[in-house]
């Protein structure tokens, strides 16, 4: 490695803790580099014919900035004497999306050019790494030269490529939009801002791959796909239960009908009504028949499934998940289950009654109701 140049801020180094044997070893402590690396070679040199052992590292510089990760034991004798500042700033600088071991511009511009790295290169937020730039300029081991030369390599690529094709910085810009927006979403869970993502991203990737192949119209197309994609997620923010929402309707398998005949959740639909939601749906496709030895759930659910088979064979426009319900709540009767006990049991699994106070109870009036007509 490059010998760092003198910097009038410096972060000094605080400690390095090294674990081996797969983070099952001892942890081992020190306060200079040297040391640490002189541990790894006599370690090595001991240990190296076991190949599959990674070993975890955790350093830390003053002013608490720290790095945690692991590498895989080297498979023969380490002679670098700053091999692990140079693991360290392999792995910082993989953060940063800026690679360490490419050499020339050719080298760099075949990197700029693959769509998977542009595809990641663009959802980037220089703002939540901006530790890791502040530890490769000015952290104690870190080669600052090094990861200026390569940092300015990348940009200079990037140019030359943006040069070449122009209507990436339309891509890169209604890219940025989204991948902002959606963090500050009100009212949707993980799930929720995950799969949206995924559905921005696949956008992106195709206008990505377009452009760079010289279709700049199919990735006009995409780009128009992405811009809906925007305006529905902000005209839809202020539904509380995102199931009722375009997007949510598709992740949770909701019917037009449900719209009118299950009601918004009470509150917002958070993470662990999502999680429950979706447990339960999957309880329903993993259902086996089952008789009135079995638990109740397990029943339930055997119910459900065949109850929803039957739903699944009308039209798609007059489905819907309560009269899933409403069936269910009838096939129950035949495991000799009391009314009572099936509104509870409905509440307890039914995946439509999450979130919604008294959905069991409205069940068992719609049954009756129909029982009397």
């Amino acid at each position: 490695m490059d010998k760092p140049m003198n910097l009038e801020k410096n972060i000094p180094l605080d400690k390095i803790i090294l674990n081996t044997r797969d983070a099952f070893g001892e942890n081992k402590e020190f306060i200079t580099w040297n040391s640490a690396n002189q541990f790894l070679k006599l370690y090595t040199a001991k240990y190296w014919e076991h190949e599959d052992e990674r070993i975890h590292f955790h350093i830390q510089w003053v002013g608490n900035y720290t790095v945690s990760g692991s590498f895989l034991m080297p498979n023969e004798e380490i002679a670098d004497n700053q091999f692990l500042e140079g693991i360290v700033q392999d792995y910082i600088q993989g953060k940063l999306l800026i690679p360490i071991h490419l050499t020339s511009a050719s080298q760099f511009d075949k990197l700029t050019h693959s769509v998977s790295f542009l595809s990641e290169y663009i959802g980037f937020n220089s703002a939540s790494t901006n530790s890791y730039d502040q530890l490769l300029s000015y952290g104690e081991g870190m080669n600052n030269i090094k990861y200026q030369k390569d940092r300015d390599s990348l940009k200079a690529s990037l140019a030359r490529l943006f040069e070449k094709h122009p209507y990436l910085t339309d891509i890169f810009d209604e890219a940025k939009s989204f991948y902002t927006l959606i963090p500050t979403l009100k009212n949707r869970t993980h799930f929720f801002k995950e799969y949206l993502l995924r559905e921005g991203k696949r956008d992106i990737t195709k206008a990505l791959d377009a452009t760079i192949t010289g279709d700049d119209d199919a990735a006009r197309l995409e780009m128009e796909s992405l811009k809906s994609l925007i305006n529905r997620i902000r005209e839809e923010n202020n539904i509380v239960d995102e199931r009722h929402t375009q997007d949510g309707m598709t992740i949770y398998q909701i019917y037009p009908l449900d719209l009118k005949e299950i009601p918004s959740a009470d509150t917002p639909f958070n993470d662990f009504l999502s999680k429950d939601m979706r447990d339960r749906i999957l309880h329903v496709r993993t259902a086996v028949i089952a008789d009135s030895s079995q638990p109740e759930h397990t029943i339930f659910y055997s119910c459900y499934q065949q109850c929803l088979e039957n739903v699944l064979q009308l039209p798609f426009e007059k489905r819907s998940h309560r009269m899933v319900s409403r069936m269910v709540f009838n096939q129950l009767r035949l495991y000799n289950i009391s009314k009572s006990r099936r509104v509870v049991l409905i509440d307890l699994y039914d995946p439509f009654s999450v979130g919604i106070t008294g959905y069991g109870k409205n069940i068992r009036e719609d049954c009756e109701l129909e029982a009397a007509s």
